[in-house]
This record gives structure tokens, C-alpha cells and sequence, in this order.
């Protein structure tokens, strides 16, 4: 009786482990970085054709649906409210050079951006009008993000905890802010 016993305490133990490993997996994949999102089809917008001479002006050239695509082409459409608070993910665009701010906020993973400073924004991009015309005027989106980050004409300012932006989903996107 007693082997057997001590077969079932392993088979027990495995199984333990086992479920462990499935919840943290689920956690993982479903609330921290959920890849099987379907990625919203925002078309690029059209920058006027003097564009850069006109933010050169001080002209405002990048509207909201500028900062939505370039959103969305991060994959921010991955971010999410927050499970417990139900707060939605909000980032905080500046452009600097015509201190004007726009808020984007994540909805059903479906980013939306307009004009005006964000109340709680959990983090805030700063730039150049001319910076965004840059980015939007390559071809590989992504790769223009980095190189601006790495010559710091772009900055990104975290506001919220860690655990907050891991549960609205910012780590889907940390990889291009690292």
C-alpha cells in the first residue's frame, strides 16, 4: 500500500506543477502579451506635399490621424484596459515644436487619437512635427521609430507603475522603446 501511496503523492505533485505552469502560460499569453490580435487596417494618411517646410514655419502639419497610424503600426493596437480598474490604455503625444499634445487612447484594440492633453496618460512620446514626417515619409515605420529613438529625437517618458503598463499590454511594444 505504501508504494502506491507514494506513486499518487507524485502523479499529484506533477499535476500540481503542471496546472502552475498552464495558468502562468495563459496569464502570459492571454493578459500580458496577446499575440493573436488581428491588427486593425488603418490606412496611412497623406502629408501635404510641402509638409516639412510648412512645420519648418511653424505650421501644424500632424493631425490625430497621423499619430493614430503610427500608433497602430507600433502595435498598439495589442494595449488594453486594465483587467481589475477597467481604465483603458492612454499614451500622451507632445510635439514639441507647436506644444501641441494629443491623446491616443486603446479601445477594443482599436487606437483613436485626438487633440488635447491626456488626464492619466500612462506613457508620453515627445517630438518633432518634423520628427513624425520623417517616420511617416519611410517605408519600414518601424525601423524610423528606432532610428529617432537612437538619435533622441524622440523621447519616451513611463508614467505608470510596471504592473499597470504589463496588464494593459505595453510589453507587446517595449521591444521598440528598448
Amino acid at each position: 500500500m505504501q508504494p502506491m501511496r507514494k506513486f499518487f503523492g507524485i502523479i499529484m505533485a506533477i499535476l500540481a506543477v503542471l496546472a502552475i505552469i498552464a495558468v502562468f502560460g495563459a496569464t502570459y499569453f492571454l493578459v500580458i502579451e496577446p499575440n493573436n490580435i488581428n491588427k486593425p487596417d488603418i490606412p496611412k494618411p497623406l502629408l501635404p506635399e510641402n509638409a516639412a517646410e510648412l512645420a519648418e514655419q511653424g505650421q501644424s502639419v500632424i493631425t490625430p490621424t497621423h499619430l493614430t497610424y503610427l500608433l497602430n503600426e507600433m502595435d498598439g493596437y495589442k494595449l488594453k484596459a486594465a483587467p481589475i480598474s477597467k481604465n483603458p490604455a492612454v499614451m500622451e503625444f507632445y510635439l514639441t515644436d507647436t506644444q501641441t499634445y494629443f491623446t491616443t487612447v486603446v479601445t477594443d484594440n482599436i487606437p483613436e487619437t485626438m487633440a488635447g492633453k491626456a488626464v492619466s496618460p500612462d506613457v508620453r512620446l515627445s517630438g518633432t512635427q518634423q520628427t513624425i514626417i520623417t517616420i511617416l515619409n519611410n517605408d519600414n515605420i518601424i525601423t524610423a521609430i528606432q532610428a529617432e529613438l537612437d538619435r533622441g529625437t524622440i523621447t519616451a517618458d513611463i508614467l505608470k507603475d510596471a504592473k499597470t503598463l504589463g496588464f494593459k499590454g505595453y510589453l507587446a511594444i517595449y521591444d521598440l522603446f528598448s
